[in-house]
C-alpha cells in the first residue's frame, strides 16, 4: 500500500472510531486532524470535505447490511418478496444507526453516494458471487435509493406483477415511508423495545403499500 493510502485508511478508521465514540454530527475537522496527528490542511488534501470524510467511514456501518442482502439476493427467486426482505434488511440496520442512514441516502451527501461506496470498495473490497451479481451491484451503486427501488419495480412490472405506473409510485412511496418514520426516530428515547416497535411498523408499512399494488 502507498503511503498516500494508508495516510486515507488512517483518517477513515479514526473517523469510523470518533463516530463510535460521540457520532459523525459531532466531530469537527480540528478534533479529527488532532486525533490523527496531522493539520487540517492534510486532512483537505486527501478529501474534498468533512462530510466526505465521514461519509466514507460511515459506509462501514453499512457492512452488515451489504453482507446480509448479498445472501439475501443469492437466494431470490421471487423479485417481490426479495424487495420486501431487502427493505426489512434496510429498517433492520438503519433503525440501529439513522443519523448515518439518513445522511448518506437522504442527506447532503446522497448525490455523491456512488462515487463514495466505489471509492470505499476499492479500499475495502466486498466480493460477491451468484447469479444475483449484478442485481446486488446494481442496488449498491445506485445513485440514489429512490433509483434503485424503482430498477427493482421496474423489473416486476415486465414481468407482469404490477404497472410501469404504479412501480414508480410504489417506490417514492416507500422510500417517504422509511425516510419519514427515521426522522422521527431519530428524536425518540433508544431502547431494544422502541427499536423493535419501530423496525416492525417500517415493515408493516412498506410491505403493505407493496402488496397493494400488485396485479
Amino acid at each position: 500500500m502507498n503511503p498516500e493510502n494508508n495516510t486515507k485508511k488512517m483518517l477513515i478508521e479514526t473517523a469510523y472510531n470518533m463516530i463510535l465514540e460521540k457520532g459523525a454530527e459531532n466531530i469537527r475537522v480540528r478534533d479529527l486532524s488532532k486525533r490523527v496527528g496531522c493539520s487540517p490542511a492534510a486532512l483537505y488534501k486527501h478529501f474534498e470535505s468533512l462530510d466526505y470524510l465521514l461519509a466514507l467511514a460511515s459506509v462501514r456501518f453499512l457492512q452488515p447490511y451489504i453482507e446480509e442482502l448479498e445472501g439475501n439476493l443469492k437466494n431470490a427467486d421471487d423479485i417481490i418478496e426479495a424487495e420486501i426482505n431487502a427493505w426489512r434488511l434496510f429498517n433492520k440496520y438503519a433503525f440501529m444507526h439513522p443519523y448515518i442512514f439518513l445522511n448518506l441516502f437522504w442527506g447532503n451527501i446522497r448525490n455523491d453516494l456512488e462515487s463514495i461506496l466505489q471509492e470505499y470498495l476499492k479500499m475495502y473490497p466486498v466480493f460477491v458471487e451468484g447469479s444475483n451479481t449484478a442485481m446486488f451491484y446494481c442496488s449498491i451503486f445506485s445513485g440514489c435509493i429512490e433509483d434503485r427501488d424503482y430498477i427493482w419495480f421496474r423489473r416486476a412490472a415486465a414481468e407482469g406483477r404490477l404497472s410501469y405506473d404504479d412501480a414508480e409510485y410504489v417506490s417514492q412511496i416507500n422510500c417517504l415511508i422509511a425516510r419519514g418514520l427515521l426522522s422521527e426516530y431519530i428524536n425518540t428515547p433508544k431502547d431494544p423495545d422502541t427499536y423493535k416497535k419501530a423496525v416492525a411498523h417500517c415493515n408493516a408499512l412498506i410491505e403493505k403499500n407493496i402488496r397493494m399494488y400488485l396485479i
